[in-house]
């Protein structure tokens, strides 16, 4: 007898187990809310909150990973399977790690100079939410002189603020501060003001007025100086970020501002002046004046020496009543002149003077030229525009324009050479005795007129010349 099949033992079905979520990126998120919810609520600045974090971000690191090596050792006592750090978990490290290295990056910058360079005013509602509020500090120093003094040199040295130089009677130096701070609450703001206090020291013939403000490191601290002195010491004052403004002086004044707004009036000495953006204003200067800048607007008016300008203007030009040689030189313009008695006013495609006396030299470029009651000697170089010149006395003229027309304007009995061509132009005349001749659009005119004298020279090309009598049109 075949013996009984025994059927298999029953085997019971594995056991599901749910899988394990990790606690970690839970938590770090939480902790991260949290700071977020202390800085809406005001609880802690939002400028302290992202110094504490650029700091302290690894500590996130840090918490994640023992959360993370507790849960295994949990699982592995309980006989669990280990929870593993799945694509997100990778993902969200990434982001902690790139999110905290550009805060340290960040936190380790110079935002005051970023801020000064980029000309950014802090004082605006945008950005005063992001660095703090302001808190304004007011004191006065004075520091006696030896005696005799007076005749020596004030040097200001200010990284922000507007500096003025006052004259007086007295021997001895004084300096009225408005600071204003920007920080995030009173006491940050009374350890700026601590820090920054400005110092004056005085070296055989030179005192030093230091406005001090960068001792804050990067906070952002601001200190108008208004200073006295005695007349007849020489100034040179120095800015980074702030308004020179020098008044008063009998010796001669040296500025050198990167942003700022320089004015110097009345001064008895030479004034020189170097900077990188701003506006210019300088009169009643007896002495010689030196510019270099790249400015705005610019105005300079009553000097009885000679003016130089150089570098780059890119706002309008205003001069007047200057004594000796004018000097003008940019990439696009070199002028000189020997006196200006009139204005003389430029700005990106217009030249207008009147009242000067030459010899005159212009070379440009698409700037349309405009001369009034001009004497002595011209020369011109230009193109892409016209030129209009009225003589008073007539001296040498040599004009070369390209793409415009050229019209002259001279005393009625004046006598002069005339050679004058133009291509692809005509060439009209007042005066009899030139010979005027067109070919193929082309024309020239020779001769004298009058007895002779001085001689013209016009060339033009695509346009016209014209001659004309004063009082005539």
């Amino acid at each position: 007898m075949a013996s009984p099949i025994v059927p298999p033992p029953l085997v019971a079905p594995p056991r599901y187990q749910m899988r394990r979520r990790s606690l970690a990126g839970p938590l770090v998120l939480i902790i991260i809310g949290v700071i977020f919810l202390l800085g809406n609520l005001h609880l802690i600045a939002w400028p302290q909150l992202g110094h504490m974090f650029a700091r302290y971000w690894p500590l996130l690191l840090i918490l994640w990973g023992m959360i993370r090596l507790a849960e295994y050792y949990s699982d592995r006592s309980r006989g669990y399977a280990t929870r593993t750090v799945g694509g997100a978990g990778v993902l969200f490290l990434i982001f902690i790690v790139m999110i905290g290295l550009s805060a340290s990056t960040a936190d380790r910058m110079n935002w005051q100079g970023i801020r000064d360079n980029a000309d950014i005013d802090v004082d605006n509602d945008f950005f005063g939410g992001m660095f703090g509020q302001n808190f304004s500090f007011n004191s006065t120093q004075t520091q006696d002189l030896p005696a005799g003094f007076k005749d020596g040199t004030l040097r200001v040295l200010s990284d922000r603020g507007d500096v003025t130089v006052n004259a007086w009677d007295e021997n001895r130096v004084k300096v009225d501060v408005t600071k204003k701070v920007r920080a995030q609450n009173q006491d940050d703001a009374n350890n700026y003001d601590k820090q920054t206090t400005p110092t004056i020291s005085i070296d055989g013939n030179v005192v030093t007025i230091n406005a001090n403000t960068s001792a804050a490191g990067s906070a952002s601290v601001s200190s108008d100086l208004e200073i006295w002195v005695p007349k007849a010491m020489a100034a040179d004052v120095s800015t980074h970020r702030g308004d020179p403004n020098i008044q008063g002086r009998t010796g001669n004044v040296k500025v050198s501002s990167s942003r700022g707004d320089i004015t110097v009036e009345d001064v008895t000495g030479n004034v020189e002046i170097d900077q990188r953006k701003g506006d210019i204003h300088v009169s009643k200067i007896t002495g010689d004046v030196a510019v270099s800048a790249r400015a705005n607007d610019t105005t300079i008016g009553e000097v009885s020496g000679m003016l130089k300008l150089d570098g780059e203007y890119f706002g309008g030009i205003t001069l007047s009543k200057i004594g000796k040689t004018v000097t003008f030189r940019t990439s696009r313009t070199d002028m000189e002149l020997a006196k200006l008695d009139g204005d003389l006013t430029m700005d990106g495609g217009d030249l207008r003077a009147n009242n000067m006396a030459g010899p005159m030299k212009v070379l440009t470029r698409s700037k349309d030229i405009h001369l009034d009651d001009l004497s002595g000697d011209l020369r011109i170089e230009n193109s892409n525009s016209t030129i209009e010149v009225h003589s008073k006395k007539l001296g040498a003229i040599q004009i070369d324009n390209r793409k415009g027309d050229v019209q002259l304007v001279v005393p009625e009995k004046a006598g002069f050479q005339a050679d004058l061509k133009t291509r692809n132009g005509d060439i009209s005349s007042d005066f009899s005795g030139l010979n005027v001749t067109s070919q193929h659009n082309d024309s020239t005119a020779t001769g004298n007129v009058g007895s002779g004298g001085p001689k013209v020279q016009v060339s033009n090309e695509h346009g016209n010349i014209e001659i004309r009598k004063s009082g005539q049109s």
